[in-house]
């Protein structure tokens, strides 16, 4: 959390940010964004030391997110897409956290998976199969995994409240998109054979660049994606932003 200090500083900084750009939009002032050549000071604003990404149309300072984060320009790329928010408070405001070393649960997961898809819940009325979303706010969501038929959610047995596992993201993120799965070799990882399920999504998105294996200390490939380890929120947004670089949004 930050010192009551910092965040007075930043929400001062906000503040001024926002005053500066509706003066300079009433005014048509040059002060702010001068001509080239024209002699006019430039108006340098100080860096945020953490990400600012709109929310619900406004701009929002996530204190869990360093501006200089390896995983800080793919949470605020998904934001920005509206792909996810954070965490909102009980009144449904931002709280202005992400949680980037937070897992993603399957429940969570599948709100992620209807946005990328584009698809309205509005259309997803009937009832549920996954009993442990109902009565949840992911219960739409996942309502909606479940008629367009992606594989997690289709039994109607998978534990919602679960955290997902690597290969649950990867499947359920190339589904969403439409992505082309290639058959399963059992040659890309030495811990993805013929007895992993979802096998075939995770080495599509392998070759194609969405997700990579380990690395031991020198940063040299093990062979190991670990298919049935967890998913953090940070690693999450890569993997989302990487696919969406690679297979776009689903028209």
């Amino acid at each position: 959390m930050l010192s009551p200090q910092l965040q007075q500083t930043l929400d001062q900084f906000l503040q001024a940010q926002s005053d500066r750009l509706q003066s300079a939009t009433r005014e048509g002032s040059a002060d702010l964004f001068p001509a080239e050549g024209s002699g006019a000071a430039k108006v340098i604003l100080p860096a945020s030391p953490f990400i600012i990404a709109k929310v619900d149309g406004y701009p929002v300072t996530f204190t869990d997110v360093p501006s200089d984060a390896w995983f800080a320009p793919f949470v605020r790329e998904i934001i920005e897409r509206t792909i996810v928010s954070g965490y909102r408070d009980t009144n449904g405001l931002p709280k202005g956290l992400y949680g980037p070393v937070d897992n993603v649960t399957v429940g969570q997961l599948a709100k992620i998976a209807v946005q990328l898809s584009g698809t309205d819940t509005s259309v997803c009325q009937q009832t549920i199969k996954n009993r442990t979303a109902s009565g949840t706010w992911t219960e739409p969501y996942v309502r909606c995994c479940e008629k367009r038929g992606w594989s997690l959610y289709s039994g109607g047995s998978v534990d919602t409240l679960r955290p997902a596992t690597r290969a649950d993201v990867v499947l359920t993120v190339l589904q969403a998109l439409s992505a082309k799965m290639q058959l399963r070799t059992g040659k890309v990882f030495t811990d993805v054979d013929s007895s992993i399920e979802f096998g075939a999504a995770i080495e599509t998105a392998a070759t194609d660049g969405v997700v990579s294996g380990y690395t031991d200390a020198e940063g040299k490939a093990t062979g190991l994606f670990g298919p049935n380890n967890p998913v953090n929120r940070a690693e999450v947004a890569k993997i989302v932003t990487k696919a969406l670089q690679i297979y776009g949004v689903e028209q």
